[in-house]
């Protein structure tokens, strides 16, 4: 792993194991026509997860929501996990190519 990512990968890291569960939402803003044909595909704990068509990849993706009753605390929590997640490479793990806010729903 380069400096630069492991790094990157320590500030998220010390993100995560802080108290400090206020997330700045603003950066996550995006235009979620990105996605189109979303289908229902399962609920786990605090996530839907759907099936949908990634425009700007040309692929089916898993898209995962957390709910809108999610506290703030859960909402920075799902958005850490989401950042580490995109730094490893695994074959055991899905990757994570994007992370948003569509209205009030954070993906």
């Amino acid at each position: 792993m380069e400096d630069r990512s492991k790094e990157e990968l320590c500030k998220v890291y010390d993100e995560l194991t802080s108290s400090h569960s206020e997330v700045d939402l603003s950066s996550l803003e995006s235009e979620f026509t990105r996605y189109e044909n979303i289908e229902f595909y399962q609920k786990g704990g605090q996530k839907t997860i759907y099936r949908a068509y990634d425009n700007k990849t040309d692929r089916i993706v898993a898209l995962g929501k957390l709910d809108v009753s999610a506290t703030e605390n859960e909402k920075a929590l799902f958005l850490r996990e989401a950042r580490i997640n995109a730094f490893l490479q695994h074959p055991n793990i899905i990757p994570v190519y994007d992370i948003g806010k569509d209205e009030d729903e954070l993906y």
